[in-house]
């Protein structure tokens, strides 16, 4: 006997030894790096500390605690290793503050799966309802809220905590005070709230399926009330919310309510057979089974024919078999739902699926009334050949979330109808071949005239093919037409108003929908461009005063450019659109040459002499005032005028690279400034205007740099030298000061046009006597 209390002795000290042993290790431990154990402290816990109302960062020292949770049933589950972080008020504090203490559990769905396994350990629910109620809990460790500034958030040692009190909130527990047991124990007590209730009837007299819940809580929430199909829990991708798609927001304690909702509708959704199921906002569910009633009226949709029309468009044709109903109580208001699969074999084979609610339902539904809808078009292919296809097709897919009710539930059972055809494609090429805007140029708020040429190369004609011209990817016009076998066709006219200045891009797309097993969709588009502009947009001075030169101009566009991105199944064509953005500058620059800055020499005459007679005091007086001779001259005397002009662009430099050779180019080019668009005007010493000059290009190509100068002009000098010159005279009364000399360009670019301009100063600085009365005095 004795031996037997000994050994029972033995064994009760050292089951109290595994007990104590198993709470000697922190929860945390396995998630950090390094030997975490009680007792570790260190000085770099960031985060909230309650005691001080702040975010800052504490010595720490980690304790054990024990976590002692109350269920609403009396029980109660403990946890003996519940982390606790002891913190110091103040940094230079000589011991750690337990009372300042609090739990923190690691931030990963692994740690906070251990939490709730312990919390949970004795709680007896279905298993299927703790394991998403367990998802969904420890889906808050990746919650996005929990981060740098939220006060339940904590760094320790590079590593990421929560604050337990804080994060078990979602479990529907609330922290509710600490225990102290003596100095070196302390508990930490939790209230866990009641489990959602619900109970749910259906009442076949009035068709509703009724309501009641209540939801508990420790914290703001959302509650979901839904319908599934029997034992679809927890998969919730084919529900019926009860409460109209919306959740009940509360942050009540215990949230009561009721619902009504007409069950008929449920049942053509999910069946009669449900489960009503409410979530309490933490993933604390209540799981309810209700059989619906059957509905009191046979009812039955039972397809009778397929045909493939020459088009390849599919046709599904039904009846209804039944008593007759008003559509509104037994059908979506969607309509009636109906599928076809379509395989398809030959040069080329594939899979698709033609799906559409039939919107056509009269108000009542009568016994032995037939309907028809076109499901889609069939596509068979790119490449000609025989191909066969076979159909597989429901009325009223029994699948369907959104079917009709049919009944009794056997009913659904003959929505099936299968057939098979045969087609012979032979080569078909439709062929986009031309669009024009009449004119292409239009002032804005004009109107230009679209057409547009398109062929289909075959042997066979294409019966109401879609044709469809757009402005800058925008529909303006759209038709289906017959393409009898190689004869070009027009489309249009267009009248197209322009309300926005800058070019834009028309195009013209045969069978845009892919309808048409086309072999090369690639011609099936083309482009043009219509420009507007803004009339009377240059010519005036502004911004080319003394004060302010313009001298430079640009402007930046986008255009789109449709083309294939991708041929996806049964070789169809997959467009889309890019909107590329492009830009063109003009640079000005104007030179003035009065030829007074080549020095005259009586040694050795030249020339040039002529030109530069009052050089002999114009040099010297531009030096000293410190001014270009050469931008100075007489009074009666002439100077040349040189405007140079850059002009760039990078257009159609970045047309998107699609498959099949899209896509296509606008086209069109821009050059610059054009034959009559550099003009000069011309103003006396007292700023009046003069005249107008339109320069002449001497140099340059059609893009890039050019070189403008004055006419040509006869001149007769005073001893009857003859010469041709481009230059303009001053006149011989002017007196000394600055004369003005403004350049305006006008470049017609993409935009409408760019516009730059330059003001210059000629300087008089004598009069043409003054060098006559020294040639005199001097003998030249």
């Amino acid at each position: 006997m004795k031996r037997i209390i000994a050994l029972i002795l033995v064994l009760m000290m050292f089951g109290s030894t595994l007990a104590i042993a198993s709470g000697t290790e922190p929860m945390l431990k396995k998630y950090v790096p390094g030997a975490w154990q009680y007792g570790d402290n260190d000085t770099d816990l960031y985060g909230y500390i309650p005691a001080l109302n702040s975010i800052v960062v504490r010595p720490w020292e980690l304790a054990r605690w024990t976590g002692v949770f109350k269920f609403p049933d009396g029980k109660s589950t403990s946890i003996s290793n519940y982390d606790v972080f002891n913190v110091k008020r103040r940094v230079d504090d000589p011991k750690f503050d337990k009372e300042n203490g609090f739990g923190l559990v690691y931030k990963s769905q692994s740690a906070l799966g251990d939490m709730f396994d312990a919390i949970m350990k004795n709680q007896t629910v279905g298993a299927k309802q703790r394991s998403y109620f367990r998802s969904q809990f420890i889906k808050s460790s990746d919650d996005q809220v929990f981060r740098n500034g939220n006060p339940f958030y904590y760094e320790v040692r590079g590593e990421w905590f929560l604050r337990t009190s804080g994060i078990l909130q979602r479990m529907g527990i609330e922290f509710t005070k600490t225990n102290k047991i003596s100095e070196d124990e302390r508990q930490a007590l939790y209230e866990v709230t009641k489990w959602p209730t619900l109970k749910a009837t259906a009442t076949g007299s009035n068709g509703k399926l009724k309501v009641d819940y209540t939801g508990y809580g420790v914290s703001e929430r959302d509650i979901r009330i839904v319908a599934t199909k029997k034992g679809a829990f927890p998969d919730f991708k084919n529900v019926v919310s009860l409460t109209g798609g919306k959740l009940v927001h509360t942050s009540a304690t215990a949230k009561t309510g009721s619902l009504s909702v007409d069950y008929e509708e449920l049942a053509k959704l999910l069946g009669r057979d449900v489960d009503v199921v409410i979530d309490d906002g933490y993933g604390r569910t209540a799981i309810q089974n209700v059989k619906l009633p059957e509905p009191p009226k046979p009812m039955d949709y039972i397809p009778t024919k397929l045909t493939l029309t020459d088009g390849h468009q599919l046709w599904l044709k039904w009846k209804y078999v039944g008593e007759d109903f008003k559509a509104g109580d037994y059908i979506d208001g969607r309509g009636i739902p109906n599928i076809a699969k379509v395989t398809v074999q030959g040069p080329e084979t594939g899979k698709q699926t033609l799906q559409k609610m039939y919107s056509g339902v009269p108000k009542v539904i009568k016994n032995g009334q037939e309907f028809s809808q076109n499901l889609g078009v069939v596509n068979l292919g790119r490449t000609p050949g025989t191909y066969h296809i076979s159909v597989d097709a429901f009325v009223n897919n029994p699948s369907h979330q959104d079917r009709a009710v049919e009944a009794p539930a056997e009913a659904y059972k003959n929505n099936e109808i299968k057939a098979d055809f045969t087609v012979k494609l032979v080569p078909v090429d439709l062929i986009a071949q031309s669009i024009t805007a009449t004119p292409s140029r239009i002032e804005k708020g004009n109107t230009a005239v679209i057409t547009a040429k398109v062929k289909n190369v075959s042997i066979e004609d294409q019966k109401q093919v879609m044709i469809r011209i757009t402005a800058d990817d925008k529909t303006i016009y759209e038709v289906r037409k017959d393409m009898p076998a190689n004869k070009p066709i027009s489309v249009g006219p267009v009248n197209w108003t322009g309300r926005q200045i800058g070019l834009h891009n028309m195009t013209v797309q045969v069978d845009p929908v892919n309808e048409v097993p086309d072999t090369n969709p690639g011609n099936n588009i083309a482009s043009t461009g219509c420009t507007v502009y803004q009339p009377n947009g240059g010519g005036s001075s502004s911004g080319c005063s003394t004060a302010s030169k313009t001298s430079t101009a640009k402007s930046s566009w986008t255009i789109p450019y449709r083309y294939i991105y991708e041929i996806a199944e049964v070789n169809r064509p997959l467009w889309t659109t890019a909107w590329v953005p492009y830009s063109e500058h003009l640079n000005v620059s104007t030179q003035i040459n009065s030829k007074q800055g080549i020095a005259t020499d009586q040694a050795h005459p030249k020339e040039s002499d002529r030109e530069s007679r009052g050089s002999w005091a114009i040099i010297p007086y531009a030096k000293q005032n410190g001014l270009n001779a050469n931008e100075l001259t007489r009074a009666g005397y002439g100077y040349e005028l040189k405007v140079t002009t850059n002009y760039s662009t990078d257009w159609e430099t970045k047309v998107p690279r699609g498959m099949r050779e899209t896509a296509r180019p606008i086209g069109g080019t821009y050059i610059g400034p054009k034959p009559g668009e550099v003009i000069a005007k011309f103003y006396d010493r007292n700023g009046r205007f003069l005249n107008t000059v339109t320069l002449e290009r001497t140099s340059g190509g059609n893009t890039g740099t050019a070189v403008w100068e004055l006419p040509k002009r006869e001149g007769v000098f005073l001893d009857g030298t003859k010469i041709i010159e481009r230059k303009v005279y001053t006149d011989k009364d002017w007196s000394d000061g600055d004369v003005l000399v403004k350049v305006y360009v006008t470049a017609e670019g993409s935009k409408g046009r760019l516009e730059a301009c330059t003001t210059n100063k000629l300087r008089i600085f004598g009069s043409m006597f003054d060098d006559t009365q020294n040639v005199r005095s001097r003998n030249f």
